[in-house]
């Protein structure tokens, strides 16, 4: 039981006061627009998005991290999240793939902040701490242990700071337990979800309750499009 309370401390979202920089949920949001703005670059989906957030925010909940090493931080969060799936060919002449595949990868988009060496110490301790979060066995490979950690049975110890990440889960589970909402609402929703997860202060919402919050912002702004049932799934299941 002492463990546990342990565990649930070293992984509460309320991560700010025990952080050097006052400045934090401001800066962290600066980090997430930068994330946000990369992802677009790269062509990632929203759930690769939300999953590296996770990651950012389980090491501002477990280690002091300084002011110039935070975008390391969210660009090797990235690294992890995506995985090497984001690949595109050169674009507008530029002879460099656009893609985040590797620790040279993270040096070119944080345009040589970074050594190399720094980075692949804070990539092991991620992957460490991933391993940690999700109680795995070191006997599994990396990136088998960060697959799992992406998967939706996490430690509950954590799952404050998965709190972005189930919100999109429940968000579509809303949308299938009722009448579907036309795209325009789903796509809304998710996009409200984004800039919420750009807020330190939306950590401690239940995801069920972020998403439904998300899903009526989108219902106000597409109400002509929205039928009553829909209304009423959310009052329920929310």
């Amino acid at each position: 039981m002492a463990q546990l309370r342990r565990r649930r401390s070293a992984f509460s979202p309320q991560y700010a006061p025990r952080q050097p920089n006052r400045d934090l949920p401001l800066m962290r949001k600066i980090l997430c627009a930068w994330l946000f703005e990369l992802r677009e670059e790269l062509g990632l989906p929203e759930s690769i998005l939300l999953l590296a957030v996770y990651h950012v925010d389980r090491v501002l909940a477990t280690e002091e991290v300084t002011k110039d090493s935070l975008q390391m931080v969210g660009a090797v969060a990235l690294l992890l999240s995506c995985s090497g799936s984001c690949k595109l060919p050169p674009q507008d002449g530029d002879e460099y793939a656009q893609r985040l595949s590797s620790v040279g990868d993270v040096v070119y988009w944080t345009d040589g902040a970074f050594q190399r060496g720094e980075i692949y110490e804070l990539e092991n301790r991620m992957l460490l701490g991933a391993n940690r979060a999700a109680g795995l066995t070191r006997k599994q490979k990396p990136r088998k242990r960060l697959h799992r950690v992406g998967a939706v049975g996490v430690d509950h110890a954590a799952a404050g700071l998965h709190a972005h990440r189930m919100a999109l889960e429940w968000i579509v589970t809303f949308c299938l337990c009722g009448t579907p909402p036309p795209d325009k609402v789903l796509s809304l929703a998710v996009q409200v979800l984004l800039c919420a997860a750009m807020q330190y202060a939306t950590l401690r919402l239940h995801p069920r309750l972020l998403a439904a919050c998300c899903l009526f912002l989108a219902e106000v702004q597409c109400a002509a499009l929205v039928e009553e049932e829909f209304s009423t799934t959310l009052e329920v299941l929310s």
